[in-house]
């Protein structure tokens, strides 16, 4: 039979080459652990819903402690149960359409800064607070679009409000960006790869 997983295997097992998946034991409701050749740890629960099996992707290590894949795993199989269908809320995570590639995490702030409205009010709020007002008129916005932009990204914890009296004054706040950043630290470092093998590519013969 199986064993269950550990904190202490998840941290530290590595990648052979190939991709490897390792079950959380019986009794997890199909959670498992998937380790990529370079080094990327992915969770997904393998379930079945309305007689098909699929994979959910349920976020990455260390993103996603193995104390919350097995909460997210714990859900999701009480939501089947209950003849419902976790893909089909908002959920935490993104359905990975191909298993075999890496997970990517849809976190709250992932799915906000898909829209580019939004992205723009970061970057205006990036350096200094400013009022629904301020943001209106330099982002070319109506005043519904531009409460209800705030309002989203309020919700995710990417902006923080000053109240100054009668004014709401808008910063941004860095902090549930950490895990976009550490989510694209391995890209970042395979880009500045290719570029310095381009470099060495150029770079005249001695």
């Amino acid at each position: 039979m199986a064993r269950k997983l550990t904190t202490q295997f998840v941290r530290a097992v590595t990648p052979d080459g190939k991709i490897r998946n390792y079950g959380d034991g019986r009794g997890s409701f199909g959670l498992a652990l998937r380790v990529h050749p370079n080094g990327v740890k992915n969770w997904y629960q393998h379930i079945r819903i309305n007689d098909r099996e699929t994979n959910i992707g349920l976020g990455s290590y260390p993103l996603v402690s193995l104390a919350n894949a097995r909460a997210a795993a714990f859900v999701n199989a009480r939501v089947v149960r209950n003849g419902g269908d976790p893909r089909a809320g908002r959920g935490a995570y993104q359905i990975a359409a191909d298993t075999t590639a890496p997970i990517v995490p849809r976190d709250p702030p992932f799915a906000t800064l898909a829209d580019r409205t939004r992205r723009n009010i970061l970057d205006w709020v990036r350096d200094q607070p400013a009022t629904v007002e301020t943001l209106v008129d330099v982002l070319g916005l109506s005043p519904r679009a531009g409460s209800k932009h705030l309002q989203v990204l309020e919700e995710v914890g990417l902006v923080r409000v000053l109240v100054d009296g009668e004014l709401r004054w808008y910063e941004l706040d860095p902090a549930p960006l950490a895990n976009i950043i550490e989510w694209l630290e391995p890209y970042a470092a395979l880009w500045e790869t290719r570029l310095a093998a381009l470099e060495r590519h150029l770079k005249p013969q001695a």
